[in-house]
């Protein structure tokens, strides 16, 4: 637990588990135990069929933790306990959450109450600490850059990415700190009490954000399928990504928008079967969609990300190129 004014069941730890159950029921799947892949797909439907009772919808969020009994702050079992702490992003982080809840929660955390400008809080204003606002580790920072991007919130995305990549210079040149530079955590105190110069799990926020939801690389390698299907932010022009491993393969990705047309650009996909596509922005629809400059059939796939153009393509060439001309 993060604090012991926490109840017994956190966030994090139900959502990640949901979110473990079906990596396991793909593992299963991928090694032919189909026994296991049952339990696990029948253990997480349950845990998603019950995880409405962390949603406040008074306060557009959801619990960051439940009470068992009376521990900490609790008075009873099943009290929902909101208590300002980062983890409340989890649901959200790990794509388990209802649209509209998402939405909702996502909104009311970008305020000043969770998000100052060093990033996301690890508790903010009015939680148990009662500092008003604590100091901003990059991972807590990155967790909330991958919940707004799992929604198709690109813009949001966007700009906790960028509180990240804010800190890359701020004390070793090229690597990301543990916490952010903010007042109430100064990178340069000294050693003895400083957090670390260098955080491998800092720099998550910002890679796994790019690769798995606005470049939209989804690998399967036991299925041999692997999708392209980019979101590309309105502020940016371009994203790309090279020498990205999938099985035995090196997989390339450029994903670009100008003037209406979306551009998916896949190569180093050979001997698996490809979905690319693109996110279309909110109200567009596609007015044409070629592959390699040929007209090809597309279908229109609804996901928590936006409607998305998909095309399937059973034998990759070398490079696969989809534009997507818009409408409206």
């Amino acid at each position: 637990m993060e604090n012991t004014a926490l109840g017994n069941e956190a966030a994090d730890v139900s959502s990640e588990t949901v979110q473990a159950l079906g990596v396991l029921h793909e593992m299963a799947l991928a090694m032919g135990d189909h026994s296991t892949a049952a339990w696990a797909a029948r253990h997480q439907q349950a845990m998603l069929a019950a995880f409405h009772q962390w949603w406040i919808s008074s306060q557009h969020l959801y619990a960051d933790s439940i009470c068992e009994g009376t521990e900490g702050d609790c008075t009873h079992a099943g009290q929902q306990l909101q208590q300002r702490w980062w983890t409340t992003v989890a649901p959200m982080e790990q794509g388990i959450a209802p649209a509209a809840n998402a939405g909702a929660a996502l909104a009311t955390m970008e305020g000043p109450t969770f998000t100052g400008t060093c990033g996301l809080f690890v508790d903010g204003v009015g939680g148990p600490s009662g500092t008003g606002g604590q100091t901003c580790y990059l991972v807590n920072t990155g967790a909330m850059a991958r919940a707004e991007a799992n929604y198709g919130r690109t813009a949001q995305a966007v700009a906790y990415m960028d509180k990240v990549a804010s800190q890359l210079t701020v004390e070793m040149p090229g690597s990301l700190p543990e916490l952010a530079a903010s007042a109430q955590y100064n990178p340069f105190e000294p050693f003895t009490s400083r957090a670390n110069v260098m955080q491998a799990w800092s720099s998550y926020g910002v890679m796994w954000t790019v690769v798995n939801d606005l470049l939209g690389v989804t690998p399967d390698v036991p299925q041999r399928t692997v999708a392209v299907v980019p979101e590309v932010p309105a502020s940016w022009p371009s994203l790309s990504v090279r020498q990205l491993r999938v099985g035995n393969q090196d997989l390339a990705v450029n994903a670009s928008h100008q003037a209406g047309t979306y551009r998916t650009q896949a190569s180093g996909a050979a001997g698996l079967t490809l979905t690319i596509g693109t996110v279309l922005p909110g109200g567009a629809k596609p007015r044409s969609v070629t592959l390699n400059g040929q007209k090809v059939h597309y279908k229109l796939v609804s996901t928590p990300r936006g409607t998305a153009v998909e095309v399937s393509v059973k034998a990759p060439a070398a490079q696969e190129v989809l534009a997507v001309q818009t409408a409206g």
